[in-house]
Order: C-alpha cells, then sequence, then structure tokens
C-alpha cells in the first residue's frame, strides 16, 4: 500500500467528517451545503484508500456515499421547494433516518475497514469503534427528531434528555474526527 495515498484518503475522510457530521447539523442560510461537501470529501477519501488497498469494507463505504449524495440530490428538490412553508414532519422524519443509515454504514465500513487494513488489535478495536459511532449516531438522530416533533425548547418529553442526546452526537463527530486523525497518522508520509 502507498502510504502517502492512505493518508491523502484519511485526510479527506477528516475533513468529510468536519462536514457532514459537526457541520452538517448547524441552521446556515444554506443547511444543506455542508452535508454534500461532506459526502464529497467522503467519496473522494473511500476512492483513493478503496483503490490502493483495494478493501471491500471501503468499496462498500464508497457505495453508500454515492448512494448519500443521490438521497441529499432528492431532498434537495423536494425539500427545498418546502421551504417557503413549513417543511411536513413525516419528510424531515424520513430525512433524519435516511441521513442516519447512510451515515452509520458509510462510517461502519470505514472503520471495519480501517481495522482490517491495520491488522492485530486494532481489528477488534476499529470494530467496536464501528459499533459505537452506530449507536451513538442513532440516539442522536433520534434525539433530533424527537426535538422536530415536539419544537425546540418543549419540556413534554425533557429536554435536558434531548439536549443530552445532541451533546452525545457532537461529541460522537469530534471522536470521529479524531479516529480519522489517528488513522491518518497510522500511514505518515515519509
Amino acid at each position: 500500500m502507498n502510504p502517502k495515498a492512505m493518508n491523502q484518503g484519511y485526510r479527506r475522510l477528516f475533513w468529510g467528517t468536519f462536514f457532514m457530521l459537526l457541520w452538517g447539523g448547524s441552521d446556515t442560510t444554506l443547511p444543506f451545503l455542508p452535508g454534500i461537501i461532506g459526502l464529497c470529501c467522503c467519496l473522494s477519501g473511500t476512492g483513493i484508500i478503496c483503490a490502493v488497498s483495494e478493501n471491500r469494507r471501503f468499496f462498500l463505504a464508497r457505495r453508500w456515499t454515492q448512494i448519500g449524495i443521490g438521497v441529499w440530490i432528492l431532498q434537495i428538490l423536494v425539500i427545498v421547494p418546502f421551504f417557503i412553508q413549513r417543511v411536513p414532519w413525516e419528510l424531515r422524519f424520513l430525512s433524519y433516518f435516511l441521513g442516519a443509515v447512510i451515515v452509520i454504514q458509510i462510517y461502519s465500513h470505514i472503520l471495519i475497514g480501517a481495522g482490517e487494513l491495520l491488522g492485530g488489535s486494532s481489528q477488534t478495536y476499529y470494530t467496536r469503534c464501528a459499533a459505537v459511532f452506530a449507536g451513538g449516531c442513532a440516539a442522536g438522530t433520534i434525539a433530533m427528531m424527537i426535538d422536530e416533533l415536539y419544537g425546540s425548547g418543549e419540556v413534554v418529553i425533557g429536554g435536558w434528555m434531548i439536549n443530552l442526546l445532541m451533546l452525545l452526537y457532537l461529541g460522537l463527530a469530534i471522536w470521529s474526527m479524531s479516529l480519522m486523525a489517528a488513522l491518518r497518522r497510522s500511514y505518515p508520509i515519509l
């Protein structure tokens, strides 16, 4: 394997994680822009690693990223016309659900594939990281769905619990970025 290409691939995955997970939830004037930037970075990063390593997990992560880009385009075509009015909660829930499934699939394959490439105890470690990521992402997504259903600031279910789960999601994004940075350091450029 080419360490320079692997380093570059993980660097792109780091920035993909930054845009898709960390900044993707921000409420900006163009709320869909960080998500597509993140997906494009992930597509590029998984493509580089897949080409160098020929690991099946990175191939699957690349496919899920392509599906994510397709879903993103559909969301833009369906949800953006509703921006003038209120988006129906069914569409928001479907958007959150599809986004969570795609993100969990992408990062699970990336982490398990990274462990397979490193071998040894790293394989077990990154497989466990993938399981923790999937659980944390699911919990954060459920919190966002509950927040959308009851509106922000409502204490119907417990605003503190929703905020705690959203903080968990933020921590998950930062932790995922640190994992990508650690993987990048596993392939130093000489």
